[in-house]
């Protein structure tokens, strides 16, 4: 019995190429060659690397009494060179969420404020003091899922991408 769905063969020498998302088959002249990409011009001179501003030397406070304000955050930490501090608020209710961040001119001043008060008892709360990540490279997610990073692996509060409140995946 002959397979009657089956193309039928090529015979003549003539190359052909299929296209992978229709799978229609075309065939080409003899010695027609794809086009060459365009030659790389040097008219766009790659970006210098004092475009891009300096990375922000921040510090992560955790741990913090609720009613704690920017002022306060500045005042504990102006000791330690802080140029400045702001704690991170709800968007709807204002109410802080318990940490802020720390800016300072340089590395040695924050790894000063880190030795001097993480782990230490001020606003008669026990803080976390450590450096902070860039915003890319942790966190994301947001509430019901999505995201990756952050504690505890990320995610959000109910999940997704690893970690969270009810275990994610």
């Amino acid at each position: 019995m002959a397979d009657t769905d089956a193309p039928p063969p090529v015979t003549d020498d003539v190359p052909s190429k299929e296209d992978p998302v229709s799978g229609d088959v075309s065939a080409e002249p003899e010695g027609h060659a794809e086009p060459a990409p365009a030659p790389v011009t040097d008219d766009a001179a790659p970006p210098a690397e004092d475009d891009a501003p300096p990375p922000e030397i921040k510090a992560f406070v955790g741990g913090l009494a609720w009613e704690v304000r920017d002022e306060d955050l500045q005042d504990e930490f102006t000791k330690f060179g802080a140029i400045s501090a702001r704690v991170a608020t709800h968007r709807d209710t204002g109410r802080s969420r318990g940490f802020g961040f720390v800016t300072f001119d340089t590395e040695a001043q924050r790894q000063e404020a880190i030795d001097a008060l993480h782990d230490k008892e001020v606003w008669g709360r026990r803080i976390s003091v450590a450096p902070a990540t860039p915003r890319g490279s942790g966190g994301g997610g947001g509430r019901y899922g999505g995201g990756g990073g952050g504690r505890g692996g990320g995610g959000g509060r109910y999940g997704g991408g690893g970690g969270g409140r009810y275990g994610g995946g």
